[in-house]
Parts: C-alpha cells; sequence; structure tokens
C-alpha cells in the first residue's frame, strides 16, 4: 500500500516538473492597458505582447461595456540573443467610447498558445470630444452620395502631399447608412480583395500594411447622419522618389438583398368560411398567417474616386536622399561611463518616433561622413575610441494610418586613449522633420571617462596601426585588465537553480519518511 503511494507521489511529482519545464518565463504573454484617461474621439488599446513567436497568434479580446472594438493592429519586435534572432509578436485591439464618464474595464484573461495571461482591469476616464464625432485623421470631410439611403465606398488618404520618405495612410472603408434599406453581404469579397490591394499599392513606395483580419462595423457620425463604417484596408506608404502617386478608382461588388413581404389572400375562401361560421368564430377574428418574406438579390458595384498625392522633394543637402524621414528622438544607455583604456563597456542606443523605422539605419556619424567625402573618415582617429556592433533590434506598431516604434542599436566601446571621451563625436542620426520641413541632427549627451590603468598593449596597437587597426583585436586588447570574476547576475538562472534543489530535498524526504513507515 505504501508503494502505491509512493509511487502516486512520485509521478505527480515529475508531472509538476514536467509542466513548469515546459512553461518558459520568456514566452509567457504580456497584457499591457492604454492610457486611462483620454478623449472620446481617441481609442483606447489593449496589447499583448508574445515573446519569442515567429508566428502571429489569433486573440480573443473581451468585450467591454461602454467601448466598441474598432480593430487590430500588429506589430513585430525583433532582437538578437546568443547569435539569434528573437521575433516577438504584439498584437493590439483598439476600442472606441460609446460615450464621456467613467468606464471599469473588468478583471480579464487572455490565453496564447495554450497560456493564459490575466489582468487586474482598469478604471477609464473618457473625456468630451475636441472634434465632432466620425471626424477622422484621414483627409478631407467626407463627401456623401445624393442617392437616397446611401451606401458608398470611399478611399482616403491621411494626407494630400507629403516630402519624399515621408508617410501617409491609407484606408479603403465602406460606409452603410442606418436608413439604408437593404442588407449588404460580403459574399465572394476575399477574392476580389486580391485585385483591389495590387492596385492599392504604389510601386514606388514602401508599405507597411496594418494587417486588417476581420469586417467589423463601427459606427460614426457624418454630417450629422448615422452610418456604420467597415473598414476593408488601412496601410501607411512611404514614397521612394519625387513622382506622384495615383491610386486608380476601384471596386467591390457586394450582395445587396432587400426583404420583401407577401401578405395572405384577404378574401377568405367559402370552405373557410363554413368552417368558422361552424365553430361560431368570425373569420375576420381568427388568426391570420404570418406573411411570408421573400428575397431579391443582386450583385451591385461600389466604386470609389481615384486618388492623388503630391510627393514633394527634398530640400538641398549634402545626404539628401540617404537621411530618414520622420520626427524622432534618441535615448541611450550605458554599462559604465569610467573605464580603462583598451577596455570595453556596452552601450545601446535608441532612435524612436513616427517614421520608416524599419529603414533606420545604424546612428553613427562615420557613416553618414562617408557618403560625403572620398576617403571615409574613421571613428578611432576622430573620437579616440571604436564602436563594435553587437545587437539590434526593432519594434514597430501601425496604428491609425501612422508607423511608429523604435530601433535600438548595441555596441561594445573600445576606447584607444585616455581622457574625456565625448560620444556626440562618434554617434549622431541626420534626419529630416517633414512638421519643421528641416533637417536635424540627434546626438548623444554621455561622455566617457578613461583612465590609463590599461597595459601598453592598447594604445600601442593603435599607434601602430592607427586607423586600421583591426577591430577584433581592439576589442580583447584589455581583456587582460578585465575582472572575469564580476559576472552580471541572472535571476532567472539562479531561481531554477534553487527550485531544482528544493526539489530534489522533497524528493529525498518523501524517501526518507517512506523508508522509516
Amino acid at each position: 500500500m505504501k508503494i502505491r503511494i509512493f509511487a502516486k507521489f512520485l509521478v505527480l511529482f515529475f508531472c509538476a516538473v514536467a509542466g513548469l519545464n515546459a512553461q518558459q518565463i520568456d514566452n509567457v504573454p504580456v497584457i499591457e492597458l492604454g492610457t486611462p484617461t483620454f478623449s472620446i474621439d481617441r481609442p483606447y488599446t489593449i496589447s499583448v505582447l508574445v515573446r519569442n513567436s515567429d508566428s502571429r497568434p489569433v486573440i480573443a479580446f473581451p468585450d467591454i461595456a461602454g467601448l466598441t472594438k474598432r480593430g487590430t493592429a500588429t506589430s513585430i519586435s525583433t532582437s538578437e540573443s546568443e547569435g539569434q534572432t528573437v521575433v516577438s509578436q504584439v498584437i493590439t485591439q483598439t476600442y472606441m467610447a460609446v460615450q464621456s464618464g467613467t468606464i471599469r474595464v473588468p478583471p480579464f484573461s487572455i490565453t496564447v498558445n495554450g497560456v493564459t495571461a490575466r489582468s487586474e482591469g482598469a478604471v477609464l476616464q473618457v473625456r468630451p470630444a475636441n472634434t465632432l464625432p466620425g471626424s477622422s485623421s484621414l483627409s478631407a470631410p467626407l463627401k456623401i452620395p445624393t442617392e437616397s439611403g446611401a451606401a458608398f465606398l470611399s478611399l482616403r488618404s491621411s494626407k494630400n502631399q507629403v516630402f519624399v520618405g515621408e508617410g501617409f495612410g491609407v484606408q479603403l472603408s465602406l460606409f452603410v447608412s442606418d436608413s439604408y434599406p437593404f442588407e449588404l453581404r460580403f459574399d465572394g469579397v476575399d477574392a476580389q480583395l486580391q485585385t483591389v490591394l495590387k492596385q492599392l499599392r504604389p510601386t514606388n513606395a514602401w508599405e507597411e500594411d496594418a494587417g486588417i483580419r476581420e469586417l467589423t462595423g463601427q459606427p460614426v457620425v457624418i454630417n450629422g447622419r448615422k452610418f456604420t463604417e467597415y473598414v476593408i484596408f488601412q496601410g501607411t506608404f512611404f514614397p521612394l522618389s519625387a513622382v506622384p502617386i495615383q491610386l486608380p478608382s476601384v471596386s467591390l461588388n457586394l450582395l445587396r438583398v432587400r426583404q420583401s413581404d407577401r401578405l395572405p389572400d384577404p378574401t377568405p375562401s367559402a370552405s373557410a368560411t363554413a368552417t368558422n361560421s361552424e365553430q361560431g368564430t368570425p373569420a375576420a377574428r381568427r388568426p391570420q398567417p404570418a406573411p411570408k418574406a421573400t428575397e431579391t438579390v443582386e450583385r451591385v458595384p461600389f466604386i470609389t474616386l481615384p486618388l492623388s498625392i503630391v510627393v514633394k522633394p527634398l530640400p538641398a543637402h549634402p545626404l539628401r536622399g540617404q537621411v530618414p524621414v520622420g520626427s524622432y528622438r534618441l535615448v541611450e544607455s550605458i554599462d559604465r561611463t569610467k573605464v580603462a583604456s583598451g577596455q570595453s563597456t556596452r552601450y545601446t542606443i535608441r532612435v524612436e518616433g513616427t517614421g520608416n523605422i524599419a529603414a533606420l539605419q545604424p546612428p553613427l556619424l562615420s557613416n553618414q561622413r562617408a557618403l560625403t567625402t572620398v576617403e571615409p573618415i574613421s571613428p578611432v582617429t576622430d573620437a579616440g575610441l571604436e564602436a563594435l556592433p553587437s545587437s539590434t533590434n526593432q519594434q514597430i506598431n501601425r496604428l491609425n494610418g501612422q508607423v511608429t516604434g523604435s530601433k535600438t542599436f548595441g555596441y561594445f566601446l573600445v576606447p584607444r586613449r585616455g581622457g574625456k571621451l565625448p560620444l556626440s563625436s562618434l554617434f549622431g542620426l541626420v534626419y529630416f522633420d517633414p512638421q519643421t520641413a528641416r533637417y536635424d541632427t540627434l546626438t548623444p549627451v554621455t561622455v566617457l571617462t578613461v583612465g590609463e590603468g590599461a597595459s601598453a598593449a592598447a594604445p600601442a596597437l593603435a599607434t601602430e596601426n592607427g586607423a586600421q587597426a583591426n577591430s577584433i583585436d581592439a576589442l580583447y586588447a584589455g581583456l587582460n585588465q578585465m575582472d572575469s570574476t564580476q559576472q552580471p547576475l541572472n535571476w532567472v538562472v539562479l531561481a531554477r537553480a534553487i527550485a531544482n534543489v528544493l526539489l530534489v530535498l522533497m524528493i529525498l524526504g518523501m524517501i526518507f519518511v517512506f523508508l522509516r513507515k
């Protein structure tokens, strides 16, 4: 009997250990709630971050009283870890408030790939709108067709003119009036969308697709009239040349259904009259059969107007056509600012903002100077230190016709001489801001203090070889001065080690108890 009990405990133990090992900490999804205070014309978002996932999971976001679902947006975050590229998915559900006031988001849970993430919810404060309901950031006011009971297909752009490299949003929507006397069905639309999307994608532009996967209606108000908007396509384009972008007229054929009722014959037959008389009930007072509904189905085309976007060239500049276009800011971090000559320190620089995040290049000033000079200027001779790339990761968000996010570049910095070395002499990003129509430069503020504690090997190497010093040799030149005992503490590994020790002690304790009995 004791052996059977011990065997059951042993099986349960190994099942628990297998479950703990199967659920890795890095794969647990994370729920992020949007800002709790916002105006009614702004969206509220709930995002789910799924780490280390190459495929985009399907997520069932909760229904919240007082909020209506508007659509989902997706973004991809890539990073390098131990020589491998890790791709993470960020899925964002957009909500719109029905009215201003206080809205409570109750606690909820979301399951992704069998793993459940929980949120405690929030209390939202929705302010009145600064603009009229139904207004959109996309282009000028909509023109409603004059036909009775309007239902129309609209192609809109967030901007009528842009600079080369500046993004503009394009949205294809179907608007159906609340007084529309027909029912519209989207049967067979998927096959038509393949042709429509080819027409909406210009050849001279970089595309960031918002990833509309489902057609959900959103109530809007246009010129005092109530409509339901179905967003069919939404994307952001970055023109690559100063050539006007012409989006042609596109069409979708939808099934239009009219419900008509066929009333029963108001004159009762002679037999029915006789039967009713026999039963003593007048025929006019007896229940009449319900009307029979019939459907009239026809396929009707909905056509948009063509759209034209003027693309302006960038102002004259030595780096015109090479610098990014957008609104950016720079965030930096460094392990330590005081090092010895020849030693390395880890440095990360993040560029974040609005623009074509995926096309951002490393913010090394030497790379940008090489575009305007015959001989590239070495960062070693300029700043007295060298930057060796270690990692790159990016996060891109596509929402409401804009592309935002960040791109992070990691480096190992190896100083070649002592003294104060400002990193602004090595790093910087020249970009064009379309809001101000001017070029600007982002530069770091970190200053590296380099001592003379290293051996002469590193300075000698810089003196003999100068700008042609080998990058790998520079990295390892000061290794003999580095303390290899000072390793960063990995809390995940430490927690797992402690858990394993406790589990072994539990096994030994269980065996000891059963053997004594």
